[in-house]
């Protein structure tokens, strides 16, 4: 079965609270009005998620389960755990992990998780 909703927030904490995976931290780095949305999809085994941040960002998050995250838009850079992720390329995690994850200005990302089969 497939399921998908739309969430947008001018909220950090409210947003925060809307995502994936649960138990995120975020902290807005940047002067202005925040203001986000997300898309996100429970694909059978598959959970993906596209969002976008107006302001930049510091992340603190759990990764639950393995994936991939890529900027789904040309733009700067997003940094994970230090290293660098641009508009051209994907970076695989894997799970269980605490990843910090920084973004400057606009961001626009997608991940996509893979829940493994239960015996």
């Amino acid at each position: 079965m497939w399921l998908a909703r739309i969430v947008e927030s001018r909220d950090p904490d409210e947003f925060v609270s809307l995502i994936r995976p649960d138990g995120c931290e975020l902290l807005v780095t940047e002067r202005g009005a925040f203001k986000a949305r997300g898309t996100f999809m429970d694909i059978g085994r598959l959970y993906a998620q596209r969002r976008y941040e107006r302001l930049s960002r510091i992340v603190d998050v759990d990764m639950p389960r393995s994936g991939i995250i890529f900027l789904t838009e040309p733009g700067p850079s997003l940094y994970w755990d230090g290293a660098e992720i641009r508009d051209t390329r994907t970076w695989r995690f894997s799970a269980p992990e605490t990843r910090i994850v920084r973004d400057c200005q606009v961001r626009r990302a997608g991940v996509v998780y893979h829940f493994p089969v239960m015996t």
